[in-house]
């Protein structure tokens, strides 16, 4: 009966265990969308049963828009004006040196609507998640030593006021579980060209 008793055992803290690694692990592979450090759903990657919170403000990420060859430049920068319908090349760099690194972005309005759309350029190392309310995430898939993506953004056709870019991201020491991880989070605001004929 004791036999009994301590295989049922052994074998409920096995199930037990496989069920809290899925857990930890599940968001590896690309995080759900809504969770940039955006004010519309105001959740990161860094809350219960995910990573320890709370998010610490970004200081060692660089978002860099590339418009051709001539410009780039690095995010935040209150000169820089997007025109409109333009297709821009968005990097998303991680300045930090540890073991596994993951990421997630929302470009919105003022409104918190999305701003404009996500393209995916590399299937392999980026995935673009699209809420139930129509807003798009563009984040890592697969997190590894990967800690620079390249995706695209095509600015909205009309002036919408200031886009503000949503961000968060995983600096993790992949030892299989969420101690040791640090979520950060941070934003980036941009204006349209000005496309209206100053009177004299």
């Amino acid at each position: 009966m004791k036999k009994k008793y301590l295989l049922l055992s052994l074998f409920l803290i096995a199930a037990l265990a496989t069920v809290t690694t899925t857990k930890v692990n599940s968001k590896i592979t690309s995080p759900p969308a809504g969770n940039s450090g955006d004010p519309f759903t105001n959740a990161s990657c860094a809350q219960g049963g995910c990573h320890p919170s709370p998010a610490q403000a970004a200081s060692i990420s660089t978002l860099t828009l590339l418009a051709g060859i001539s410009d780039t430049l690095n995010l935040p920068s209150p000169t820089f004006k997007y025109t409109l319908n333009a297709q821009y090349s968005l990097t998303f760099k991680i300045n930090a040196f540890t073991s596994k690194y993951g990421f997630q972005i929302v470009a919105l309005d003022a409104s918190n609507n999305q701003a404009g759309t996500m393209t995916v350029l590399n299937a392999g190392t980026t995935k673009l998640n699209i809420s139930s309310s129509s807003r798009q995430y563009m984040g890592h898939l697969n997190a590894n030593t990967t800690k620079t993506w390249t995706f695209r953004w095509t600015a909205p056709a009309s002036d919408i006021g200031p886009i503000t870019f949503y961000y968060a991201y995983n600096i993790a020491d992949n030892d299989g579980t969420s101690l040791g991880d640090v979520i950060y989070k941070g934003s980036s605001t941009i204006t349209a060209l000005s496309t209206g004929v100053e009177d004299i």
